[in-house]
Formats: structure tokens, sequence, C-alpha cells
């Protein structure tokens, strides 16, 4: 056996999903929240390909995106690497169909659990700005049982509302609690930050995530959750020459 052949090869990268459920209703034409989205995600997807460009033995990030008004559709069937994506601008219209959206994520992180190969542990950046349709206690709760969901690092971005409003609280609290010390909930009532915010988060999740082994477990101390905290308060120095924005008081964590 020649020499060459007892060399150590090199192990495959492991792959990190990001999913991103994006609220298209028509509330989102509001004060130019769509544009908003649609300006940031090709930002995202630049900070996504530097993170993982300079990630060398860690994680590959792929994306997969869920649109959701008045059902819920994926704009990507499978997950796509983040080297690969390409962002189609999204259009608002329709009511606020979030049953679908969790029904949905729900179906392709089994799916992706069935598929096999050496993940890390997924991320779920959810955006949304209304009152969801009736339904989506059932099936936030059929989500909840999801163990990839449940492994999951969680962010909830509410985009122009107050914590008054019970009904999108308590969606987005159900979604988001993932059993740590720090919330992981922004309200996001600047509209002209939520560009910022929605950078800022992407790059803190994907640059932990995929550097991160092993399962949350329940475990109270979530490092996403922690450094997103800190980046609101503008503590967090740029990663990997990523800039990620000092994002001012009127974006915060919901107590």
């Amino acid at each position: 056996m020649a020499l060459t052949d007892l060399r150590p090869r090199p192990c495959a990268r492991r792959r990190m999903n990001m999913y991103y459920l994006i609220d298209t209703s028509g509330s989102m034409n509001h004060n130019g929240c769509i544009q908003s989205v649609n300006e940031a995600m090709p930002e995202i997807v630049e900070i996504l390909r530097d993170v993982t460009a300079g990630n060398k033995d860690y994680g590959d990030i792929y994306l997969q995106c869920i649109a959701f008004s008045d059902t819920a559709r994926l704009i990507d069937p499978v997950p796509v690497s983040a080297a690969d994506y390409s962002w189609d601008t999204l259009e608002a219209y329709g009511l606020t169909n979030l049953a679908g959206a969790f029904e949905l994520l729900d179906s392709r992180m089994r799916d992706t659990a069935t598929e096999g190969g050496s993940c890390l542990r997924p991320a779920v950046v959810l955006l949304s700005d209304g009152d969801p349709d009736e339904g989506w206690e059932e099936a936030l709760e059929r989500l909840r049982d999801n163990p990839m969901f449940r492994d999951a690092y969680r962010i909830a971005i509410a985009i122009g509302a107050s914590p008054a409003n019970v009904a999108m609280r308590r969606a987005l609290t159900g979604f988001a609690d993932s059993g740590t010390s720090v919330p992981n909930i922004i309200s996001v009532t600047d509209l002209s930050r939520l560009t910022d915010v929605i950078r800022m988060v992407s790059a803190t999740v994907s640059r932990i995530g995929s550097r991160t082994a092993g399962s949350n477990g329940g475990a109270k101390g979530d490092p996403v959750a922690e450094a997103v905290h800190k980046a609101l308060a503008g503590g967090v120095e740029p990663i990997d020459g990523v800039d990620i924005p000092a994002i001012g008081p009127d974006s915060d964590f919901w107590d």
C-alpha cells in the first residue's frame, strides 16, 4: 500500500439547515415591510455565503424559505446551499395562515431527518406582523413534538407589533420558547431598522450554529439567544469580516 493511502482523509463538512418562515399577508404591504424583507434577504444570502466560506472545517449552511399568506408554500422545494442560493422577490397579499407555515415546516423537517447525513442543529427564523388565522395552536403543538424543531435555534421577529397584541404574542412565544433563560422574540417597532435586525439575527445564528455541535436538550443557556441579546445592545463585534449592526433600543426582546 502506498504511503499516500495512509494519510487521513478530510471529513465531510457538516450541514446546518436554516429555515425562514416569512409572513407575506396583505398587511406586510404597510410601511414597506415586505419591501424591507425583499431588500434584506439578498444581503442575508451574501452573509451566509461569507460565514460558510470562513468556516473552513466547520459546517456548510443551507437555506429553505416558507412564505405564508392565504396558504403556505415552499419557495425552495429542498434546502439550497448558501453558495448557490438566489432570492426571488416576494409579494404580499391575503391573510396570515401561520398554521399552514407550521405544518409545512414540520413536514420538511421530518423529511430532512429521514435523509440522513451529518447535520448540525437547524435554525428557524420567523418573521410576522399580524394576527395568525385560526388553527395555529394545534399546528404548533404538532410542530413542537418534532424532535428536530425542539432541537433547533429559534428566533421570532415581530414586525411593527406591540406586546399588547395578545394573539400574536402567544403564537410567537409558543414558537420561540426553547426552555432558555434568555428570551428570543424581537419586537421591531422602528421599521426602518427591520433590515438591520434580520441581518443581525441571520449573521449571529449562522455563525454560532454552523460551528457548534450538540443539541439544546432543554439547556438554560442558548448561545444564539444570548448572542442576539448582546447584539441588540450593540455589544457584538464583527464576526469573520461579517458586519453585525448595532441595533438600538427601539428593537428589543419582549420580556
